[in-house]
């Protein structure tokens, strides 16, 4: 669960936004999170929708589960919107909805952070309790950023080695003869996985920002290094070792650099479908691809060593 809070025009009331992420196996959903949190007695009341639904600041007023915190919400939200609430009332039906209120204890521990949850529905007779004697463990924020900034200085210096070496790699291949002993398989394996590693960290930024906004760094070292590093030596390798498919003044040598593209797109986009049902549905087929994918794309040295 990530919540964030903003300030409102009553001193003693913050707007909450946020998301919480519900997965099981076979299970995996995110719900968007609007809601208003009241520092005087810690009370926050919050509404959810799916992910893909849209949220409106009506529903979240009329989320409040008493006729005083509603009238609070649409003043505070009123503001927000120009004096449109005004006028909207209280619907009757709110007042046969089921209230739940959650209670949480939090408490530090040796490996980050432990809470007890306890939630009720006094209205709808529901009583739901962590097991007697377990905790819920969790990581505290800040570890987490130390995590994170540790892993972006990790990522960076790799990326600036890597390339480095390739830099190095085209000094030394600038003749025919040294470029036709250079595999452009690996050249295209090692365009792809960056890809593959630039669209990853960009799901993670974009998905959970906040501290994951870190991860956008490695996200563009890992775009220029595959894209302007290592696409272009591909090409200039394969003109080399091809060229009259190359040829830009006949056709045949307009589909030979087409099919560059079309070979690098045919290879990307099923690898993007299992990381995407990877993270969705962990289920056991979507582990077994993720893991054929990994292993294919991190042999991109086995070309090389078949051509020398």
């Amino acid at each position: 669960m990530t919540l964030d809070a903003e300030p409102s025009i009553d001193d003693s009331v913050s707007l909450i936004s946020g998301d919480v992420h519900l997965r099981s196996v076979g299970f995996n959903t995110r719900l968007i999170l609007q809601g208003l949190h009241w520092h005087t007695n810690g009370t926050a009341v919050l509404h959810a929708v799916p992910e893909l639904s849209a949220q409106t600041t009506v529903d979240v007023v009329r989320a409040m589960s008493t006729s005083r915190a509603f009238d609070q919400a649409r003043g505070i939200y009123d503001e927000t919107l120009g004096g449109r609430l005004l006028s909207y009332t209280r619907p009757e039906e709110a007042l046969d909805g089921c209230s739940y209120h959650i209670y949480m204890h939090f408490g530090s521990a040796p490996s980050g952070v432990q809470a007890q949850a306890l939630t009720v529905s006094s209205n709808c007779n529901v009583l739901l309790a962590t097991p007697s004697g377990q905790h819920v463990s969790g990581v505290s924020h800040a570890r987490y950023r130390q995590k994170t900034t540790r892993y972006f200085r990790t990522g960076l210096a790799l990326m600036l080695a890597q390339a480095a070496l390739l830099f190095l790699q085209m000094r030394a291949t600038t003749t025919h003869a040294a470029m036709s002993m250079v595999s452009h398989h690996t050249l295209a394996m090692l365009a792809v996985l960056y890809t593959y590693i630039f669209i990853m960290h960009s799901i993670a930024c974009l998905a959970f920002g906040g501290i994951y906004l870190i991860f956008g760094f490695v996200t563009i070292a890992a775009y220029l290094l595959s894209m302007s590093l290592y696409l272009k030596y591909l090409i200039c390798v394969w003109k080399v070792q091809s060229p009259d498919a190359f040829d830009a003044l006949n056709a045949a040598g307009r589909r030979g650099l087409l099919t560059v593209y079309v070979k690098f797109y045919a290879v990307l986009i099923p690898g993007v479908y299992t990381i995407y049902a990877f993270i969705d549905t962990r289920s056991r087929l979507s582990q077994w691809l993720m893991a054929i994918l990994l292993t294919a794309m991190y042999s991109y040295w086995l070309p090389q060593i078949w051509l020398n």
